[in-house]
């Protein structure tokens, strides 16, 4: 059985450690940072988005968790953000552990997220993948999720820099 559950505040330190991690490595490859600049970003970008940790207002970190033979592990995390004012919800953060990948618990997690959201009122889930993140794109679009843009960036160098 999967279920989603808050995440305690001694979980907080381990899931901030994976984010800046992993966030770190797409800011890399999707912005042409180096590894020191991508993790400063991801560090500055949770710690400003999350001030308060789990108790930041309007956010809802929670633990994926799997039951097998009465025994709960955790094997992912999910991270939202509620807007009552439109009645939707952003899904800042979705990991699943790579253990635990290719097994369907990640499209079970997001049906489970999807069912307490509009029982709670949510009309609407929203989200941004990165484009080169083709497994989560796909997932996306089996569950339900439709392409509604894509974010675009140029990085731009001084002309003084070119000819250096």
């Amino acid at each position: 059985m999967l279920y989603l559950r808050n995440m305690n505040e001694d979980e907080f330190p381990a899931y901030v450690d994976y984010f800046v991690a992993d966030y770190g490595i797409e800011i890399k490859a999707s912005y042409n940072k180096t590894t020191e600049q991508a993790l400063e970003i991801a560090r500055n970008e949770i710690k400003n988005d999350l001030p308060h940790g789990v108790h930041t207002k309007g956010n809802f970190l929670l633990c994926i968790e799997l039951e097998k033979k009465e025994r709960r592990s955790t094997i992912g995390y999910l991270w939202y953000a509620r807007n009552d004012d439109e009645m939707s919800a952003f899904i800042d953060d979705f990991y699943i552990f790579p253990d635990y990948r290719h097994e369907g618990y990640a499209r079970k997690s997001i049906a489970i997220l999807e069912k307490s959201l509009a029982d709670s009122g949510i009309k609407e889930i929203r989200l941004r993948v990165a484009y080169s993140n083709e497994i989560a794109l796909a997932l996306y679009k089996k569950a339900g999720f439709i392409t509604t843009g894509i974010n675009m960036a140029k990085n731009i160098v001084k002309e003084e820099e070119n000819q250096q």
